[in-house]
């Protein structure tokens, strides 16, 4: 007879449902703790990104903009410009002084006589202003100039988190020439020169009865085909002269002035205007600058060029020789400079918001919003020194 061998009853083994929730609620403590710190990591990366191509941005535009204003330059020279300047634009805010013909204008002196303004090449009394080659006088072109014209809205006061005030948001437009004589030239190969074409002095050179020094632009004349002072001293350029400018607009569009419909956040596009190459004809400078002044561009233009996003603030100032700033004309918020006048230097500011910012603005729309927002300007500062003032 067989005996039954009992086995031994194995205890039951399970996982409760309380410990079953306990381990989940740990699990989910230990996840949500990771993706708040994996979240807040992204944040401050991307916030990195951000600081770092505002950075990037702001130095990229203020280094195109001391390129440019370190060449700026006049025209010291006669034209044979026919009807004369087109400076009758409604902006434009010409020089205080009319013409008198009982007044002795020294060399360099602007006046304005009909829509024209006028520089003296020379010393001059009785002389009526004409653009022909005999009268003492020249077309001035439009060296240089600043304006808060395009600047519609309000200047607004930015505030920091605390509410103090940090930046009053300036927007000027600010145009300028320069001579660039690199521009598809070729040395003459004897004194003789063409009529109605641009030249620079390589040499000491004479030409009109007026001493050109090295890199003196001269516009050749009817009348007038030779130069003195040896061969191959002058070289011809054809065009040289650039009209070019920068604003800070809408932007999807150069041509929409930040506030223009209204009072609301500024937060826009600084575009860089340049109309070609041009010879020192001043009707045709002063085609440029109204060109530039204008609002009437398409939203797609090859003139303007976009050079930073996300700006709130651009300020030029123009400073003498002695230091004391030019401020702009009461009532016309502009300064214009003619004839031989330029700045010794110029001061720029640039504002430029951050980029997740500048989004919330601009999805809230309100200018409440947008003025607590000054901590997140970042402000870029520059002192430009310009050669031919310095002379």
């Amino acid at each position: 007879m067989k005996t039954k061998i009992k086995h031994p009853q194995w205890p039951v083994r399970g996982v409760t449902i309380l410990e079953l929730m306990v381990a989940v609620s740990l699990i989910s403590f230990i996840i949500l703790a990771l993706y708040q710190m994996f979240d807040r990591t992204q944040g401050l990366m991307r916030g990195a990104v951000r600081e770092a191509d505002k950075f990037e941005n702001g130095r990229a535009a203020m280094d195109i903009l001391r390129r440019d204003l370190s060449q700026m330059g006049y025209v010291k020279t006669l034209f044979d410009s026919g009807a004369g300047a087109v400076t009758n634009w409604p902006a434009v805010v010409l020089p205080p002084t009319p013409y008198n013909a009982g007044t002795y204008y020294p060399a360099g002196s602007v006046v304005f006589s009909g829509v024209n303004a006028y520089f003296a090449v020379r010393g001059t009394q009785g002389s009526a202003p004409s653009p022909v080659s005999s009268s003492p006088w020249a077309l001035a072109a439009p060296n240089f100039r600043i304006s808060e014209f395009a600047q519609v809205a309000s200047p607004l006061v930015l505030l920091s988190s605390g509410g103090n005030p940090l930046l009053t948001n300036t927007l000027h437009d600010v145009f300028f020439m320069y001579f660039d004589p690199l521009i598809r030239t070729t040395v003459t190969p004897s004194g003789s020169i063409m009529a109605g074409s641009s030249y620079v002095a390589s040499n000491t050179l004479t030409y009109a009865a007026l001493a050109r020094q090295p890199g003196d632009p001269f516009f050749g004349r009817t009348g007038i085909a030779t130069y003195t002072g040896g061969a191959n001293r002058a070289v011809l350029v054809e065009g040289g002269w650039r009209a070019v400018g920068y604003r800070v607009a809408s932007s999807t569009n150069a041509s929409i002035l930040l506030g223009s419909a209204g009072p609301g956040p500024q937060v826009g596009t600084l575009y860089r205007y340049e109309l070609g190459t041009l010879d020192n004809d001043a009707r045709r400078m002063w085609l440029g600058f109204t060109n530039f002044a204008g609002t009437n561009f398409p939203a797609v233009t090859s003139v303007f060029q976009r050079v930073a996003e996300n700006v709130v603030h651009f300020r030029c100032q123009a400073v003498t020789g002695n230091g004391s700033p030019f401020e702009l004309t009461p009532g016309t918020g502009s300064l214009l400079m003619l004839g031989t006048n330029v700045p010794s230097l110029v001061q720029v500011e640039l504002g430029i918001i951050d980029a997740k910012v500048a989004g919330q603005v601009s999805a809230i729309g309100t200018t409440n919003y947008f003025v607590q927002q000054g901590d997140s300007v970042q402000i870029f500062r520059q002192q430009i020194a310009i050669r031919l003032g310095q002379q």
